[in-house]
């Protein structure tokens, strides 16, 4: 779980070790992706298509799924350069701590993954104020309103998605839909 890869790094932090953590999932050890430490300290982080401090948290926020992976020191030198991640130890345990709270506490608003959403027309014509992370999700819906696709595209973390999935609710920008019978 997070807790057991966030110990995996604090003791890569006092070794000060340099390499890569491989990300491998399942009993066929797939690998799903990387950090990069350098002298203990996390410099690069790349999982599925999420990067960076953002992508770390995601990964640590899957809870349970965390379980079905295994990770693979391999030491290596690499270029400096490569660096998406300008947050120590401490400060990345700090913010997951933060996302596990708000995780939670979005967690049982989530909308079951079969619902439908739709755009109400009146509501694009409106004056409402939409704020960014709104106009994103109203741009994903555009294109899918099954919640559970919704929240597989978004970039956002999942608690990011279920709090604008309400405010655009109270605004009346969305309509709920039962699953469609084939």
């Amino acid at each position: 779980m997070a807790e057991d890869f966030l110990y995996l790094l604090e003791q890569q932090s006092l070794y000060r070790f340099t390499g890569r953590i491989n990300l491998l999932w399942g009993s066929m050890r797939k690998m799903e992706g990387y950090l990069l430490m350098k002298e203990g300290n996390p410099q690069f982080f790349l999982f599925q298509q999420d990067k960076g401090i953002r992508g770390l948290l995601k990964f640590l926020l899957q809870g349970d799924s965390l379980k079905d992976f295994s990770f693979v020191m391999e030491p290596e030198i690499f270029n400096e350069k490569i660096k998406n991640i300008e947050e120590s130890l401490k400060e990345i345990k700090d913010l997951f701590t933060q996302a596990q709270i708000q995780h939670l506490q979005y967690k049982a608003e989530r909308p079951p993954d079969h619902l439908f959403l739709k755009i109400k027309p009146a509501f694009v014509s409106g004056k409402e104020e939409i704020l960014p992370p709104e106009f994103d999700l109203l741009c994903i819906l555009s294109d899918s309103s099954m919640v559970k696709e919704i929240y597989q595209q978004s970039p956002y973390f999942e608690f990011e998605v279920t709090k604008t999935l309400i405010s655009l609710r109270k605004k009346g920008a969305l309509v709920v839909l039962q699953q469609e019978k084939s």
